[in-house]
C-alpha cells in the first residue's frame, strides 16, 4: 500500500533539492534550469508525476538520490 509523504517530509525533500542545486551554482538562471532537471529526474526515477507523490517508504532513498545527483552536461 502506497503511503504519501507528510508535509514535513515534502519540505525535507524540497530543502534537499535546493541545497543540492546551490552546490552547483549561485546564478539564478542556471539554478532554475537545475531545479527543473533535478525535479524531472526525481519524478522519472521514482515513477511519479510530482516529488510529493514519492512513496513514504522511499523517503531515505529519495534523499540519497538528491544528495548524489549530478546535473547532465548541456548539449
Amino acid at each position: 500500500m502506497s503511503m504519501m509523504l507528510s508535509k514535513g517530509e515534502q519540505t525535507r525533500l524540497r530543502i534537499g533539492v535546493s541545497r543540492r542545486v546551490f552546490q552547483f551554482t549561485k546564478d539564478k538562471k542556471e539554478a532554475a534550469r537545475l531545479f527543473e532537471n533535478l525535479f524531472h529526474d526525481i519524478k522519472e526515477h521514482f515513477g511519479v508525476t510530482s516529488y510529493k507523490e514519492v512513496d513514504r517508504r522511499y523517503l531515505l532513498s529519495a534523499i540519497r538520490f538528491i544528495e548524489n545527483w549530478v546535473p547532465k552536461k548541456a548539449s
